[in-house]
C-alpha cells in the first residue's frame, strides 16, 4: 500500500493546519455566543411585573402597530407614483384626478355620445317590434 516515505514527501498545507488547530476555539466561541443570545431572549421574555402591560395598553400597542403597517403599505404602493406628484410633472395635479378627468372626457366626447345614442335607438326599435 503506502510506505512511510510517501507520506513524508507530501507537503502540508499551513492554512489547513492552522484551521485544524483553531477549530475547537472557534467552536467554543460560537457556543458561548449562542448561549448568551439565548439568555438575553429568556430575560426579555421573563418581563417583570412592572413591565407587564395592561389590556388597554396592549390593545393600543397592537392598534398603533397595525396603523403603522397600513401607512407603510400605502407608502410602498404610492412610491412608484411619487414622481407623478411633482409640480413639473402632470401640471402638479394628483394622478388620480387626471385619470378621472380622462375617463370623463372620453364619455363626453361627441363620437362616444353618438355611438351610445345609436345603440340606444337600435335597442328601442327592437323592444318596440316585440
Amino acid at each position: 500500500m503506502f510506505s512511510k516515505h510517501d507520506f513524508l514527501k507530501e507537503k502540508v498545507d499551513p492554512k489547513l493546519a492552522r484551521n485544524v488547530r483553531n477549530s475547537p476555539n472557534v467552536y467554543f466561541d460560537k457556543l458561548k455566543h449562542n448561549k448568551s443570545l439565548r439568555e438575553e431572549r429568556i430575560k426579555e421574555l421573563n418581563a417583570s411585573k412592572e413591565q407587564a402591560l395592561t389590556k388597554k395598553a396592549a390593545k393600543k400597542m397592537s392598534a398603533d402597530a397595525t396603523k403603522r403597517q397600513r401607512t407603510n403599505h400605502k407608502k410602498k404602493l404610492t412610491h412608484g407614483l411619487k414622481r407623478l406628484h411633482e409640480p413639473n410633472f402632470n401640471d402638479g395635479k394628483n394622478v388620480n384626478e387626471s385619470k378621472r378627468r380622462k375617463v370623463e372626457d372620453k364619455s363626453k366626447s361627441e363620437a362616444v355620445k353618438n355611438f351610445h345614442s345609436e345603440l340606444n335607438s337600435k335597442r328601442n326599435v327592437k323592444i318596440k317590434k316585440k
